[in-house]
């Protein structure tokens, strides 16, 4: 397999899979409305269901980006007015054991839940609302589309059997994946829509780092992608690290978060009315900053910035102590952190180590 240079995903890209429906609201009274009524406010959001893309596409973006930084050459762009790049054909498709070990990388743990959430995005047929590339206009399809290519029909009942774990009547032998032109086309232009640096199956990689805090009995809330309401997930850490990456202009070793804004496109169940933080919803939010900084310094060569450490002052400290938390334990930092949102209107700072990022025309 031909080694990954660099690996970068599209600023395009990635403001896609952030948006939640907060801030996705429609730029028109409503759907189809001729008459163009006016509609309250509060009901022209659209569904957090056409806009949260979870399950299996926060590994298909990561290994699609693999694809067009490693192998632009093997990139289907079809015709001018074609919605998607292809890769692979029913003829010559991505043999599946490849294109499951790009999506997990050297997580073999990941690879029935990889294959579970790809059933289930083929029984749902789901699309959603992406940019299309023209001002703020949006268009509802699937971003990233994957068309497996069977062998044969099994009928072996043990096989069955096992295959029926995930979801499968069949085995497959390879994929075709096509991936919305918009999304992605700054890897084939020189980057234009500006470009965030990833490591390779980074979804991945969190998904591990947060199941490996839940073992060392981190208090981590939540559970991958089970947790609801007030429960941190895994994916909740990838749209807290992509926030951070698209808000960050490559200068200081600090980083000031709104966290009412951050959390908008996140977590917005962590919101009161969209604009206050939910006090029981501090330890997610700590739980979150403390797995992307161990993440951010195991994969410190892979990455643009390293998270160091939340920034506290004495009277953060104090308070903390005041209600007989012990300094340095999680608790403490929750109690300190809870203080230091209310004090500076929720604005969070972060202490951030950067690398020196590698020349992209040179990769």
């Amino acid at each position: 397999m031909k080694k990954v240079k660099g690996q970068f995903a599209t600023k395009t890209s990635v403001k896609a899979q952030l948006n939640s429906p907060l801030v996705m609201r429609k730029n028109r009274s409503a759907l189809f409305n001729e008459k163009m009524e006016p509609v309250d406010a509060a009901k022209a959001y659209i569904s957090r269901a056409t806009t949260q893309m979870t399950g299996i596409f926060p590994f298909l973006f990561s290994l699609a980006g693999y694809f067009f930084e490693t192998f632009p050459e093997k990139i289907l762009r079809g015709e001018a007015e074609s919605l998607y790049y292809q890769i692979g054909t029913k003829d010559d498709p991505i043999p599946a054991k490849a294109f499951i070990a790009l999506g997990i990388g050297s997580f073999k743990d990941q690879k029935n839940f990889f294959l579970k959430e790809m059933y289930k995005m083929w029984r749902e047929n789901r699309s959603y609302w992406v940019p299309t590339g023209a001002g703020t206009e949006s268009i509802l399809l699937p971003p990233i589309q994957v068309f497996p290519v069977a062998e044969k029909v099994i009928t072996n009942p043990e096989e069955l059997k096992r295959l029926s774990q995930i979801g499968a009547d069949r085995i497959i032998t390879g994929f075709v994946m096509q991936c919305y032109k918009p999304l992605f086309d700054g890897h084939l232009n020189g980057h234009r829509d500006g470009f965030v640096r990833q490591p390779h199956a980074w979804y991945a990689k969190i998904r591990d780092g947060v199941n490996r805090m839940i073992e060392a009995d981190a208090r981590f809330t939540g559970i991958v992608e089970a947790g609801e309401g007030t429960d941190m997930t895994s994916l909740n850490v990838l749209k807290i690290w992509e926030y951070l990456a698209l808000h960050d202009n490559g200068k200081g070793e600090t980083k000031n978060i709104d966290v009412v804004d951050m959390l908008s496109h996140v977590a917005p169940s962590y919101l009161k009315t969209g604009e206050y933080l939910r006090t029981e919803c501090l330890g997610g939010l700590f739980n979150a900053l403390l797995t992307l900084a161990k993440l951010t310094h195991e994969y410190q060569g892979e990455l643009d910035f390293e998270i160091v450490d939340i920034e506290l002052d004495r009277f953060d400290k104090a308070y903390a102590l005041k209600h007989g938390h012990q300094e340095g334990t999680a608790p403490f930092m929750v109690s300190a952190l809870k203080h230091r949102l209310k004090a500076h209107d929720n604005i969070l700072t972060l202490q951030i180590e950067r690398k020196k990022r590698r020349d992209h025309a040179g990769k």
